[in-house]
């Protein structure tokens, strides 16, 4: 079993990455997800795939969103998670390839809701777990070989389980109500 971490492109690097692709006996760690969005899907035959979602992709890009609101009116922040969002999940859907996702678990703040329900269309509507945090930095962790879902809450380097939070593969269901950790 190996264990990967899934983190925001700005800190992506040789061994970290912001899209993974895992085998079912493996596991991705979301560590501090705190303004972002963690996306992992189980698929059909069992293969993780994780993408790290950030509210803006990088200094170009916020840039680029505040000067595009001042002409549209838009809101740029929500602009830009919707671009990362759809840029993510874009390349999570390259990952698995012809693979139906078979669960979805996601987590993050209630900004990322009402982007994700517009989202969750493109991989087919599956079954899911949805977490989340009211404040502060979350790990979400996903085990293929167990096939438990944790969440961690803290910050600084201290992270404890959130007992209440722990789910299952099994306990994915068809539009699910958020739990709050």
């Amino acid at each position: 079993m190996a264990n990967f971490n899934c983190v925001e492109p700005a800190q992506a690097s040789g061994v970290d990455h912001y899209l993974v692709l895992a085998q079912a006996t493996d596991q991705i760690t979301f560590p501090a997800v705190d303004s972002c969005f963690a996306v992992a899907f189980v698929l059909s035959n069992g293969t993780l795939v994780g993408g790290h979602v950030p509210a803006f992709w990088d200094a170009k890009a916020f840039d680029l969103e505040i000067s595009r609101s001042k002409h549209t009116g838009e809101d740029p922040q929500k602009s830009a998670m919707q671009g990362s969002l759809a840029r993510i999940v874009e390349g999570m859907n390259g990952l698995r390839g012809n693979a139906t996702v078979s669960l979805a678990i996601t987590l993050g703040d209630a900004d990322w809701s009402e982007l994700w329900n517009g989202t969750v269309g493109r991989i087919g509507y599956p079954k899911e777990i949805r977490y989340r945090k009211p404040f502060g930095p979350r790990n979400l962790i996903v085990d293929g070989n167990t096939q438990n879902i944790t969440v961690q809450a803290g910050g600084a380097g201290h992270y404890a389980a959130v007992p209440a939070a722990a789910r299952t593969f099994a306990d994915g269901v068809k539009k699910p109500q958020a739990i709050t950790v």
